[in-house]
């Protein structure tokens, strides 16, 4: 579908500026490169205007300007985008990095979580019971936009993915209506949200289980028997004959790694239509951390990783994790497998018009 964007208008703005409780920032304005700025340190967009969103209200008002406007609509929570679709140019940036409390019951083993918490504030507040819900890797990865692509990490084997792990959402649609979805209101959309990405709205309140973890816990080396001894080693030679190992002998920056996330367990008990997430069958996750500082490397360190990409592709299942998709296309049909008709019957219901057009987009079925 053929989507136009127009310019946005100044008078329009000074409107939306008047409804805010957050801030509004403009080209020029102090703080405006600050704001527009995430991990992805390639992504040099200028959005027309950028909302600080402090709270529902100042998300609906947004929400509401970008779809009466036809402008282009980008949604920022912890800023840990890597495909850089938290930021646009010429349209509307919502940041929500500031609206990030975390609120846990102990009694329940629950948590609501606003979306621009990360992982590290979660674990936080988690902790001082002994809870946690199952994550990622890293602490400054944000939550919402983790668990809207599926969420896997050191818990995930034990206690499933972390949408296996996510009870309800509060969620402004496109049409600027604040909607709770659960299993038991709004099925279809909370079934959509589930490994969907940001494609049918705003998560303004996350509610997740929790579970009995911590704050101490044991970790150490995986150790073979010695009678195993043979078969481990003839494993490994066998395994590296035929994989491209030489790319971890080869990086191309001290700072790049190659990450091999360990899945199966919890996870792959979970039928693959069961959500929108739909790789239950996959043993691992990899991921290519090409990290560099110096802006005279980017030639070199982009090749290497998509040489390096290629070279693994005979492994790979063909699937692609929704929070790791890229600017090739077709990935979007590769994410989302089988369950793609059904998430785009959901968009046609939600977002019919594509307001959320930058986030793994589905189009609308028509």
């Amino acid at each position: 579908m053929a989507v136009t964007t127009t310019p946005v208008d100044d008078g329009a703005m000074d409107g939306l500026d008047e409804e805010l409780r957050g801030e509004l920032f403009r080209p020029g304005d102090p703080n405006y490169d600050e704001r527009r700025t995430i991990w992805n340190g390639m992504i040099d967009r200028r959005p027309a205007l950028i909302v600080r969103a402090t709270g529902v209200s100042d998300v609906i008002a947004t929400v509401d300007f970008a779809r009466e406007q036809n402008v282009l609509l980008a949604v920022r929570g912890g800023g840990h985008n890597i495909a850089g679709n938290a930021v646009c140019d010429g349209g509307v940036m919502l940041d929500l990095s500031a609206m990030r409390s975390v609120r846990v019951d102990p009694a329940e083993r629950t948590a609501r979580v606003e979306p621009g918490a990360t992982l590290g504030d979660f674990d936080h507040e988690a902790q001082a019971f002994g809870l946690a819900t199952p994550t990622g890797i890293n602490s400054p990865t944000g939550v919402a936009g983790l668990t809207l692509g599926g969420g896997f990490g050191w818990l995930t084997r034990r206690y499933g993915m972390t949408v296996d792990n996510l009870r309800s959402v509060d969620i402004v649609t496109a049409d600027g209506e604040l909607r709770h979805a659960s299993e038991a209101e709004n099925s279809d959309l909370f079934w959509g949200i589930r490994g969907g990405g940001g494609n049918f709205g705003v998560v303004t309140s996350f509610e997740f289980d929790l579970h009995e973890v911590g704050p101490e816990i044991l970790s150490g080396p995986i150790v073979y028997a010695g009678d195993d001894a043979r078969e481990v080693i003839r494993h490994v030679r066998d395994f590296n004959e035929d994989a491209p190992v030489e790319y971890a002998a080869d990086l191309p920056s001290p700072l790049s790694e190659i990450v091999f996330g360990q899945l199966g367990g919890e996870m792959a008990r979970v039928p693959s239509d069961a959500m929108a997430y739909p790789h239950r069958d996959a043993a691992y996750a990899m991921n290519v951390y090409t990290r560099w500082e110096d802006p005279a490397m980017d030639d070199e360190c982009i090749a290497w990783s998509r040489t390096f990409f290629d070279a693994m592709a005979p492994y790979a299942t063909g699937g692609v994790y929704v929070n790791f998709i890229s600017e090739n296309e077709g990935e979007e049909t590769l994410a989302y497998g089988r369950n793609g008709d059904r998430l785009a019957e959901v968009k046609a219901t939600y977002d019919p018009e594509n307001l959320f057009r930058l986030s793994q987009n589905v189009e609308p079925a028509r």
